[in-house]
């Protein structure tokens, strides 16, 4: 009687450990050690994101830049990013977890979808890649790849209630921190500013090199604007600063057509690649008096495709209405 219980113990003992050793086994064994540790390292260092859009996909393949400069983190190197959006990401990106291995069959699969339909996620550390991701998602969930390791699999972020692939974008405006704004995304070249009532203190900033700006005054003077001038730095940061919103009712189309047969007592004009915009201030919105409104100005921009922008005042706007001699102290 002894002797069966013993068996029995023993047989149920080893039942026991060869169901914990494959479940080990599925869980780990199809995945390099390189794999099983997916999660991005040390998210305080990384100074750049590259996000690359589905290849499969010409209007989405466009690379996207977030870059880390003083601290704070910019789309394309020209847009704010949203505040605290890329610290969210990394912390995102630092719990990643694979939830489990895929079948072999599967795994091809999702790798070849990957090759075409997958996005892109390369984590730099000034000119060193840390971490360089393959990420795709279907109705049964979503799967990551590191670059030349392995296969893929599928993977959570804790405390994330949605698809942790979605995260993974390089649409501009899920991290731009205005939908609308005054630039477009190409390298800006020029701004000139033209006030109807002070034409003496009309002028126009020139780039002349990569982090170099001249002035140009208007008696057609020239002059080179310090390179570490807080002034210009204040006045770029502005003008990609400005919260916009495109009429879409009648009454701010009404008051953008009434504003229009007005003169504004500024304009400024931006002319990047590839787009240019113009922005013209006006003192208060037809048929209003001003000494109503907390805010004095309407801002109008229109941009060289046809987009009209409906401006309003916020904090920084007066930083747009400089005079030369700012720049130049």
């Amino acid at each position: 009687m002894r002797n069966s219980r013993l068996i029995i113990l023993l047989i149920f003992l080893l039942f026991l450990a060869l169901t914990v050793y494959n479940l080990l086994r599925n869980r780990y064994s199809t995945l390099g050690p390189e794999m099983q540790n997916l999660a991005l390292p040390d998210p305080a260092r990384i100074s750049e994101i590259i996000l690359q859009g589905p290849l499969s996909r010409p209007e989405n393949s466009v690379a996207l830049h977030l870059v880390k400069r003083d601290n704070e983190w910019f789309v394309n190197d020209s847009i704010p990013a949203k505040p605290g959006l890329v610290v969210s990401f990394l912390q995102a990106a630092a719990s990643i977890s694979i939830k489990a291995p895929l079948p072999g069959t599967k795994a091809r699969a999702v790798k070849k979808r990957m090759e075409s339909e997958g996005t892109q996620a390369i984590f730099l550390a000034g000119k060193s890649p840390v971490r360089h991701y393959f990420v795709v998602s279907d109705t049964e969930g979503s799967y990551i790849l590191q670059k030349g390791h392995g296969k893929p699999v599928s993977f959570v972020i804790p405390g994330f209630p949605g698809n942790p692939a979605g995260i993974f974008t390089a649409q501009t405006d899920f991290w731009e921190d205005v939908a609308l704004h005054p630039l477009s995304a190409g390298d800006l070249k020029e701004v000139r500013l033209q006030y109807a009532d002070k034409p003496n203190l009309s002028f126009s900033l020139n780039k002349t090199g990569p982090s170099a700006w001249s002035l140009t005054d208007f008696q057609g003077m020239v002059r080179k604007i310090p390179d570490k001038s807080l002034t210009l730095k204040d006045f770029l940061i502005s003008l990609r600063r400005i919260a916009g919103t495109i009429p879409n009712d009648s009454s701010m189309t009404k008051a953008i057509e009434l504003s229009l047969n007005q003169e504004p007592f500024a304009v400024l004009t931006t002319v990047c690649t590839p787009d240019s915009v113009t922005v013209a201030f006006y003192r208060y919105l037809s048929g209003t008096p001003g000494s109503v409104r907390p805010d004095p100005y309407l801002c109008i921009a229109r941009s060289s495709r046809d987009r009209y922008i409906l401006l309003v005042k916020y904090t920084d706007l007066d930083n747009l209405l400089m005079e030369p001699s700012d720049f130049l102290e």
